[in-house]
């Protein structure tokens, strides 16, 4: 309890690290949770640098406190994969939201692409849907003209 007051009663949590050698990086993904919101930002460091601050940083997910909207993207096991020069960040049902071009954080660039999942949704209506509540889950702004005030 002391440490959760210590930080404004911000549970914060490393998810994991994922190293791509092939790059020369280590991203490391963090989560917070407070009563406003769940973020999941990303950091990349060079492997071989004297340089400890992150070649580049930002967000990859923002929603609300509601776990039943972060608990699917927050599992160590299921939620970050390595696969062809991208890191995605899935669903623990195997669905795959957002992708990170490791060439892209190698060179300073942060950048979240969006996966829709077309094995779901097949119908251009549909995809673009979840692409907006994507949109979403990433932006505050856009979550409020989206929803409004009521929480998630």
């Amino acid at each position: 309890l002391d440490e959760l007051r210590d930080n404004d009663f911000v549970y914060r949590w490393n998810l994991r690290n994922v190293l791509a050698r092939d790059y020369n990086l280590k991203v490391k993904f963090d989560c917070a949770l407070d009563t406003n919101a769940f973020t999941m930002t990303a950091a990349a460091y060079a492997l071989r640098s004297k340089v400890k601050e992150p070649v580049c940083e930002g967000l990859v997910v923002w929603t609300g406190p509601n776990i039943l909207h972060f608990d699917h993207v927050k599992s160590k096991k299921n939620s970050l994969t390595l696969e062809n020069g991208y890191i995605y960040l899935g669903a623990t049902w195997g669905t795959k939201f957002f992708r990170l071009s490791l060439k892209n954080l190698a060179s300073g660039k942060f950048e979240v692409d969006y996966c829709a999942p077309r094995s779901i949704f097949t119908r251009k209506d549909e995809i673009e849907t979840f692409r907006n509540l994507q949109r979403g889950l990433r932006d505050p702004e856009l979550y409020k003209k989206l929803f409004g005030d009521r929480q998630p």
